[in-house]
């Protein structure tokens, strides 16, 4: 998993196969040392959580929130809290679906501006089996931002109207002017936003 800039503050997020976020100080990370001094604080999401897609973050109004789509596990939004620069261990697992394969969930984020209230993650992942290995369908859905417990909406719920060829894996969906473009190793994008 790559690492970005925690909005607002002086903290830089990252992780890896080893199911662990990483936060650290802009200006304490880098060279090697053989303690962990450096880095601010450890949060284990489990040995089978290692993240092979990059993370998201938004901005509420109370606090940032980190989303991350681990292999063989569940989406879960890790909220930092810029008053402590800690992360909430226990974060908000997203209950419904589970990303099953070795590619875990491709994430996007949307919003009206910085509107608070209006942000909406997208997900998607290999609905069954391991994409790693086989083909498979996706799985897509909207999640409120705020709480990624609330599914807004899936392309399961119509399968047949949404449905969306062969997931492509490691590929982000892309929202641009009121839709939501994913790709496909179907040689297609499909395309979903209102009617």
């Amino acid at each position: 998993m790559g690492g970005f800039l925690i909005p607002n503050s002086s903290y830089f997020l990252t992780g890896g196969k080893d199911g662990n976020l990483l936060s650290v100080e802009q200006g304490r990370h880098g060279r090697v040392r053989a303690v962990r001094h450096q880095v601010q604080q450890v949060v284990a999401l489990g040995n089978s959580a290692n993240m092979h897609c990059q993370a998201r973050t938004t901005k509420a109004a109370r606090s940032n929130s980190s989303t991350y789509g681990p292999r063989m596990n569940r989406c879960v939004a890790i909220p930092f809290d810029p008053g402590s620069n800690l992360m909430d261990p226990q974060g908000r697992w997203w209950p419904r679906w589970r990303a099953t394969g070795q590619s875990g969930a491709v994430l996007s984020v949307s919003s009206n501006g910085s509107k608070d209230g209006t942000g909406l993650w997208w997900a998607s992942y290999a609905a069954t089996g391991d994409a790693g290995k086989a083909s498979s369908a996706p799985a897509f859905c909207g999640l409120d931002a705020n709480d990624v417990t609330r599914e807004l909406w899936n392309n399961q719920q119509n399968a047949a109207r949404d449905g969306a060829g062969t997931y492509a894996k490691f590929s982000a969906p892309t929202i641009a002017n009121g839709h939501v473009y994913l790709p496909t190793f179907s040689s297609r994008v499909v395309v979903y936003g209102l009617r």
